[in-house]
């Protein structure tokens, strides 16, 4: 199975594999003898959440305590009371646990001391936690003015304590950047860029979300461009679908990645150091699987099979 390799991320396209369903479904501990499930990250590209999204998300809290407990953070949205409701009348199928929300609301300045030292001691007693949609910039700003936020987010999904989900603009930032949305659709220009540094916790990743329905190429071409050759890897989802991500902890930063719902994931990377704004993409449909390795990777061959234990993958290489 060929494998491609590139700075940002190490890419392969499989088929429907037994292994990522081991992964997602039965936990990773049990998944491979010689890997160890660390985190997981579920990117929800706006619109109709697949119920497989939000089955992995609750099913992923619950391997760390049970009952899981469970947060959202609605700080993107305008309207964040209905937001919540209406999320947590839909998660009510996979979970008995009420979907807590952040003990505080931010303030035009933010937090005061105390009120920080509240929502930091919250997200530390999270197993789930999940970011609503609405305006990123609004997440972005509070991270910002306050870093500990972010900081404790991503040492605790770091260390694999806790399992993240967000849609639309909660899928916006987990990247490395964070298209801002004052960009120009309809060029393809890095210098019209909008972009601010994201969460992190894909920190070789810049992330786009209601792609293909929103026709969102041309900004994702553009930051791509800019980043220079082998720097990032750009993670496209479309609405009413999902990409499902499972960090595994081999010393490699090694990602697997299975796409749920309705439409497609695409993944953007440029791959040659010659010409620049060569750009390469894979494009994957619901119940394909991906994997990648973050920052510098070694060059040598390897099947998903047998980097999780499987003698008989049934993954396929998307290129020839």
């Amino acid at each position: 199975m060929r494998e491609k390799l590139f700075r940002g991320a190490f890419l392969q396209r499989l088929g429907l594999s037994a292994i990522l369903l081991c992964v997602f479904e039965h936990g990773g501990p049990a998944a491979a003898e010689t890997q160890t499930f660390a985190s997981r990250l579920i990117l929800i590209g706006g619109g109709k959440r697949p119920p497989a999204a939000l089955q992995s998300w609750v099913e992923g809290a619950r391997k760390r305590t049970s009952p899981e407990k469970l947060g959202a953070i609605p700080w993107a949205s305008a309207e964040p009371e209905e937001t919540l409701k209406a999320f947590r009348e839909e998660i009510r199928i996979w979970t008995t646990a009420e979907v807590q929300s952040p003990p505080l609301t931010p303030g035009t300045s933010g937090f005061t001391q105390e009120e920080l030292q509240q929502t930091l001691s919250w997200l530390g007693s999270l197993d789930g936690l999940y970011f609503t949609g609405g305006d990123q910039n609004r997440v972005i700003d509070l991270f910002e003015r306050h870093p500990q936020l972010a900081e404790v987010i991503r040492q605790r999904f770091e260390k694999g304590e806790l399992v993240v989900a967000g849609t639309s603009a909660g899928t916006a930032i987990q990247g490395r950047k964070v298209f801002t949305g004052a960009e120009d659709l309809t060029l393809i220009d890095p210098n019209a860029l909008s972009l601010r540094p994201g969460l992190g916790l894909l920190p070789e990743a810049i992330v786009d979300q209601h792609f293909v329905r929103r026709q969102r190429h041309n900004r994702m071409l553009s930051a791509m461009i800019s980043s220079g050759p082998r720097e990032i890897l750009g993670i496209a989802v479309d609405e009413d679908t999902a990409l499902l991500i499972a960090f595994l902890s081999t010393g490699r930063e090694e990602r697997l990645g299975k796409v749920v719902g309705r439409g497609q994931v695409i993944l953007f990377n440029t791959p040659s150091s010659v010409s620049p704004r060569k750009v390469e993409l894979e494009i994957a449909f619901p119940g394909e699987c991906l994997k990648w390795f973050a920052g510098l990777a070694q060059s040598s061959e390897v099947t998903c099979g047998s980097a999780l234990g499987d003698t008989s993958p049934t993954g396929r290489s998307a290129r020839k």
